[in-house]
């Protein structure tokens, strides 16, 4: 019979392994582990986040054209663009599963869901709590914008990619660092520009942020942002063709992509400006002006230089171009997000910035989604390419003058579609196989195929 040593006191109820009454090691160790789960937790949710997202963007595309669809003309036709998206997309379709466009919606949709991640770490290195960069992230997740972007094959994914990158690591600078954050700002705005070009209006924010950097190094204070300029410039030079492109179309297609369209002001870009400005954003508007206008007691510290350059810069494509030519207003998703975050956590009641909060993300959620409907049901084109879709048959061949018409022959239905007025595609005279389909009338001076058939005469 074995029984306890003699002088030993068997454990009483309450007490750990160790036999005391209060464990405080096998404690302290059961919290650590519990931190550690949460941290892991964490640190996974944006990603399950932002596969839910991609997933969802590819699910709900969105069909309306956005101006003349220049990441996929471009991939498709070979035209000379400052960015990289053009290059993947044509590698992309090199196989069979996919076709330009479709590359272009997956590439959309993967950027769309890094910018969940990238987007609740802008606001985690600002200092925000946990809750409000989820508030944030929501908040910028459901802006029209990003919306239509996600579910777009446009540049506007991307583009905001690359500026919540480019914010984050300009909400890092601190005083007197090192070259190593020069060079992380740096090779972060040339990402931007590569994911979208218009992305090099945010050139002079990068320069006044890392102005800072001079510090108490006996740099002069224009040093860093001189630098960045010219390095920026440097590859940006080098990415244009270093003067091989005797057209100057890559310089043409930077100025088209940073303007929106660089058609210039007039009364008509005015008045849709007015209209789609105040949709675009939705409540990020009242991110920006807290953030920028909002009263501030004397221990609250103001939002860095840098940020109203940010947003006069994003608001340049208002003065040169038309919202319907192209992505434009993307740059200033980021730090709405930010103003947004920035004017809930100066809520003192918390009860009240908790009840505001639900407010503004239910508001961006109805606005984002409405924008997404209405831009669907007033669809100019969605008339003609339900009845395109009806009646054409993969064997035609269609004779077409309209661009818009023209994308959706070649790059949805993926069929044979001839502009006779380019001179390397001449009008066809038709195939044994296959109807020869004429879309609208020709312009004069161009016969009409005596084995023509009118798409408006199909089907009835």
């Amino acid at each position: 019979m074995t029984g306890a040593p003699s002088g030993a006191q068997p454990p009483t109820e309450g007490t750990g392994p160790s036999g005391e009454l209060f464990p405080r090691e096998e404690l302290a160790e059961e919290v650590g582990r519990h931190l550690d789960a949460e941290d892991r937790r964490q640190a996974l949710a944006p990603w399950v986040l932002a596969l839910a997202v991609g997933l969802l963007a590819l699910g709900l595309p969105t069909e309306r054209l956005w101006g003349p669809m220049r990441l996929v003309t471009d991939a498709a036709e070979g035209g000379r663009s400052v960015g990289v998206l053009a290059a993947l997309l044509r590698l992309l379709a090199q196989s069979d599963a996919l076709t330009i466009e479709s590359a272009a919606r997956l590439v959309t949709a993967l950027c769309a869901g890094l910018t969940i991640p990238a987007m609740r770490s802008l606001l985690a290195t600002i200092g925000f709590p946990g809750p409000l960069c989820w508030a944030g992230t929501a908040l910028a997740l459901f802006t029209p914008l990003t919306l239509l972007g996600a579910t777009s094959p446009v540049e506007l994914a991307p583009s905001i990619l690359g500026a919540t990158l480019l914010a984050r690591e300009l909400f890092r600078l601190r005083a007197g660092m090192g070259p190593r954050a020069q060079w992380r700002v740096s090779s972060t705005l040339l990402l931007a520009v590569l994911l979208d070009p218009a992305n090099l209006l945010l050139l002079p924010a990068g320069a006044l942020a890392v102005a800072r950097l001079a510090g108490r190094r006996g740099v002069p204070r224009w040093a860093p942002g001189a630098s960045l300029v010219a390095v920026l410039a440097w590859c940006v030079w080098i990415l244009l063709g270093a003067g091989e492109d005797p057209g100057g179309r890559a310089v043409d297609a930077l100025f088209t992509s940073m303007l929106a369209g660089a058609s210039g002001p007039s009364a008509s870009a005015l008045l849709a400006w007015l209209i789609w400005a105040p949709i675009a954003l939705g409540v990020g508007w009242i991110g920006l002006a807290s953030l920028l206008m909002g009263r501030r007691s004397p221990e609250e510290s103001p939002p860095p230089r840098w940020v109203a350059a940010w947003c006069a810069m994003a608001l340049v494509p208002v003065l040169g171009g038309h919202p319907g030519q192209g992505p434009a207003l993307g740059l200033l998703v980021p730090i709405g997000a930010v103003g947004l975050a920035d004017h809930l956590l100066r809520i003192e009641d918390a009860d009240r910035a908790r009840g505001r909060a639900r407010i503004l993300v239910g508001s961006q959620v109805l606005l984002g989604v409405l924008a997404l409907v209405v831009l669907r049901v007033t669809d100019p084109l969605r008339p003609w390419a339900e009845r395109a879709r009806r009646v054409l048959e993969p064997s035609d061949v269609v004779i077409a003058t309209d661009p818009a018409h023209l994308y959706w022959l070649r790059h949805r239905f993926l069929l044979e579609a001839r502009d006779p007025r380019r001179e390397d595609q001449p009008a066809p005279t038709g195939r044994p196989e296959g109807r020869l389909v004429l879309d609208d009338p020709l312009p004069d001076g161009l016969a009409r195929p005596a084995d023509a058939v009118d798409l408006s005469a199909l089907g009835g």
